[in-house]
């Protein structure tokens, strides 16, 4: 006959609870490890991001020379500079700073005061050529 003493079943109860503590720790361990390392990987991609930021263009930069701007009478459309080749437009980052390095540059930005014309009383053309 199996004699087993009530010592003996609960020390088989304490190990078992202890086994189940364990692998609760285990796994909520591994659920850390995963976290941390989505979490870094989702870093670096946002740094990686932010560098190609400053090093892209995210649109075509336009400029028209301070001379040709102050010979407007009215400022055209963007579409009209274009197809008048008064426009110089830059693609990348790398042709950007190539021209850059030689050009005095300043940005100008203007709200349309008009449905069909950007400025159609000059209020924005007289200050932006002084």
């Amino acid at each position: 006959a199996l004699v087993i003493s009530m010592p003996t079943v609960g020390g088989l109860l304490l190990c078992c609870f202890v086994m189940h503590l364990a692998r609760i720790a285990w796994v909520r361990r591994k659920k850390a490890i995963l976290t941390r390392i989505r979490q870094e990987r989702e870093d670096r991609i946002r740094v990686i991001e932010a560098a190609m930021a400053l090093t892209t263009l995210s649109y075509p930069a336009a400029f028209v020379s301070l001379h040709t701007l102050k010979r407007m009478q009215s400022l055209p459309k963007h579409e009209t500079l274009r197809d008048s080749h008064q426009l110089h437009i830059l693609d990348n980052y790398g042709e950007f700073l190539e021209w850059k390095a030689g050009t005095h540059t300043v940005f100008l930005s203007h709200q349309w005061l008009g449905f069909r014309e950007p400025d159609p009383n000059g209020e924005h053309l007289a200050p932006a050529g002084e």
